[in-house]
């Protein structure tokens, strides 16, 4: 490529950059930075240099590509000019990043553009500024140089955003966290498609010097190797390369390739879809996709495992892919987004079902039940007329090749590239013994139900509808909302009727005025105590961590946890969120080794104390969740001044939502292991105590874990007080 004489830079026929012309603004550090960065890769460097010092809003981009001679850099900067391609019809053979001729025009309109190149065989370089009218000397002119004395260009940015003050004001407030993520991803884009590119970038924050991205030369490797090694490099060790599973599939010109991660991490920050070396946004079939994950349980069966109860609860488990997808060239595809991203893909309808079968074939090898959305959503006419996929029975020639490739075991698993529509059977409607009581026979049956239940399948919601003999306390119910419904206000005027096998507790609400009839409730006795225990410890332990100081509520440790530079920047950046909950980290040398813990949380007991992969995970989970806005800081609602000094008038869960999920998980095990067990007697006096405790509570109607704590059962209709007194009378008698 060096050896052949590069096309003159030339402006674009009007008639062709209207076509082109988009909305390009560069609105961020790393938009800059990534226009340089392709237009490097364009000039077929091998080498790349990066620095960003964005303390002086400075950008510098060295390259040892092609270069140009000083006629084609007079021409640099000016809008529309490009040597990319001349008409419109040459877009479909265009393999470079840009084309428009518009990224350096652009940056020359929000900073001070300075360019030094030379081509092979050229005695000097050549200086060109942007704009060509600031003569202005440059702060450092030794940084002035190119990164190959015999060919190359150097691009610097100067005083980036100067005249959008507003603009940089926001970038400045902007988590450094956020631009590296950025660059990273970047990086890797490059270093997919172009092996032999070497890449390095720093970052200069409060005159401290980070190296972002250090790659090397790749040329050696086989791709499912490259894609691994690319991963590694830009984002470190996530997961660990084992647990990266090659996956590939084929159907006609369509092609895709990638790995996929057989463990989940706490964040979607780790997915990447590329098509034609350009990302895949299409938020709406990403969320499909992921959903995909979701309806096989990859989440549930890749919790984190911990030797306590505790540990193992609601840790996200979003998995880990890089696809690689090659198919035919699309104007339409290069020309939807000015900041060269995919987000409505041409033929979206034959390469998404092919993902999505990648996707299920994938977790069928690794004993996941798959459900995909697009089966749902597509009928079985509908898919064959819109996606000519072959059916069963005809030959196998013309069928999508798909395999999956763990160690040196591959196998076909698209069975002939049908989309199975997920067709349940029809549910039906269940009904309760008895919908309403007009008779003493009624109550009866409706306790002798009650006795029989099987307490372990409780489930969540009202009305719900379940076969016969499921032996869950809902499976009884087919009542609308209108029907019967009880809230937490009218629970302290409940009546105690007795205890029902060591299990439950029978009520009675009076009429009330939006119910004219009394309302037969039944209530877990577990699942009440829990939740009135879980509020007590929740407000405790809240009004613990704002009153006290914390050597009460934390235990001095020193623990190295292993953190890729990503991870540790993004619990560097919550650090003050995080001590907060008691945890202390620091690097053990200023800026240097790992990240440590330095103190962790009394409320963890020793086993979680000593298992540094569960205080990792645990960590990471409350850091992605506060950078997804999961989770609310707690300082913005320390602002709000909460805090009172008395604990009966701290209002306690207005802070539920700044919880990590771990001490919720704690929190969770603690009130269920010391709350009142089934098999538990209770005279009349403690079950009407644990009445009036649960209606105090925040959340009464749901215990720890979100199940039912009281669920009405039947209408008293018809049913006077004084008969249904002296039944009350004769149930006591045992």
């Amino acid at each position: 490529m060096r050896g052949m004489a590069a096309p003159k830079i030339h402006r674009l026929e009007e008639s062709v950059f209207l076509r082109l012309r988009s909305q390009l603004s560069i609105v961020s550090v790393g938009a800059a930075v990534r226009e340089l960065m392709q237009n490097s890769v364009d000039a077929c460097c091998g080498r790349l240099e990066v620095s960003v010092d964005l303390d002086r809003w400075r950008v510098h981009v060295r390259d040892d590509g092609e270069g140009l001679n000083r006629e084609e850099l007079a021409k640099v900067g000016q809008w529309h000019y490009t040597s990319k391609l001349r008409r419109l019809e040459d877009l479909t053979a265009t393999d470079t990043y840009g084309f428009r001729g518009e990224g350096l025009y652009m940056l020359s309109n929000i900073s001070r553009v300075i360019l030094l190149s030379k081509r092979a065989g050229m005695k000097h370089a050549a200086l060109h500024r942007l704009p060509a009218t600031d003569n202005a000397l440059p702060r450092d002119s030794d940084d002035i140089r190119l990164l190959d004395g015999a060919h190359g260009t150097t691009v610097i940015l100067e005083d980036l955003f100067y005249n959008l003050p507003i603009r940089r004001r926001m970038l400045a407030r902007t988590p450094p966290h956020r631009l590296y993520d950025e660059i990273r991803a970047d990086v890797l884009q490059l270093l997919l498609f172009c092996q032999t590119l070497q890449v390095s970038v720093l970052v200069i924050k409060n005159n401290q010097e980070k190296q972002i991205v250090r790659s090397g030369n790749l040329t050696q490797l086989t791709f499912p190797d490259t894609l691994m090694a690319v991963l590694m490099c830009c984002l470190g060790p996530v997961v660990a390369a084992k647990d990266l599973q090659y996956v590939s599939a084929k159907y006609q010109d369509i092609e895709v390739q990638g790995v996929i991660s057989t463990v989940g991490v706490p964040s979607k920050d780790y997915q990447f879809i590329y098509i034609n070396k350009r990302r895949y946004e299409d938020k709406r079939f990403i969320f499909g996709f992921n959903k995909l994950f979701r309806s096989a349980r990859y989440k549930e069966d890749n919790m984190l495992a911990a030797s306590t109860r505790g540990g193992q609860q609601a840790y996200s488990g979003y998995p880990v892919y890089l696809l690689v997808c090659k198919g035919p060239p699309s104007i339409s595809d290069l020309l939807q987004n000015p900041s060269k991203v995919i987000e409505n893909l041409e033929y979206g309808r034959v390469l998404q079902p092919l993902l999505c079968q990648v996707a299920k074939s994938f977790l069928r090898h690794y004993g996941h039940a798959t459900v995909s959305f697009l089966d749902r959503k597509m009928t079985r006419n509908r898919l064959r007329a819109e996606l000519p996929l072959p059916i069963q029975g005809k030959t196998d020639q013309d069928a999508p090749e798909s395999s999956l490739h763990s160690g040196t075991d591959a196998r076909h698993l698209l069975n002939g590239g049908i989309n199975p529509v997920n067709q349940h059977p029809k549910r039906k409607k269940y009904n309760p013994p008895v919908a309403s009581m007009n008779s003493s026979a009624d109550a009866t049956k409706i306790l002798e139900h009650v006795a029989k239940i099987r307490t372990r399948n409780i489930n969540v919601g009202l009305p719900v509808q379940k076969p016969v003999g499921s032996g869950s306390i809902s499976s009884s119910l087919a009542f609308s909302d209108e029907h019967l419904s009880v809230d937490s206000i009218q629970l302290k005027d409940c009546i105690v009727i007795n205890q029902i096998g060591n299990k439950f507790i029978l009520l009675k609400l009076e009429p009330s005025r939006s119910r004219t009839t009394p309302l037969l409730l039944i209530l877990d006795q577990h699942a009440a105590d829990e939740r009135v225990k879980l509020e007590a410890y929740t407000r405790d332990y809240l009004f613990t961590l704002l009153t006290a100081q914390p050597s009460f509520y934390t235990t001095p440790c020193s623990i190295a946890m292993d953190l890729t530079h990503t991870e540790a920047d993004i619990l560097l950046h919550y650090k003050r969120e995080i001590e907060f909950w008691g945890f202390e980290i620091c690097y053990k040398d200023e800026y240097t080794g790992p990240l440590y813990l330095k103190a962790i949380p009394t409320l963890f007991d020793a086993k979680k104390k000593n298992d540094v992969h569960y205080l990792k995970r645990a960590l990471l989970q409350y850091a992605y969740d506060l950078k997804s806005l999961k989770k609310t800081k707690i300082t913005s609602i320390e602002a709000d001044g909460y805090v009172t000094k008395h604990l009966n008038e701290f209002a306690w869960w207005k802070y539920m939502n700044a919880i990590p999920t771990v001490f919720l998980e704690i929190l969770n095990s603690k009130a269920c292991r010391s709350a009142i067990m089934f098999g538990d007697k209770l005279n009349h006096d403690e079950c009407l105590f644990l009445v009036r405790q649960l209606s105090t509570c925040n959340m009464p109607l749901r215990c720890a874990h979100g199940r039912p704590s009281v669920i009405p059962i039947a209408d008293l209709k018809g049913l006077g007080s004084i008969v249904f007194e002296s039944y009350i009378e004769d149930y006591r008698i045992t």
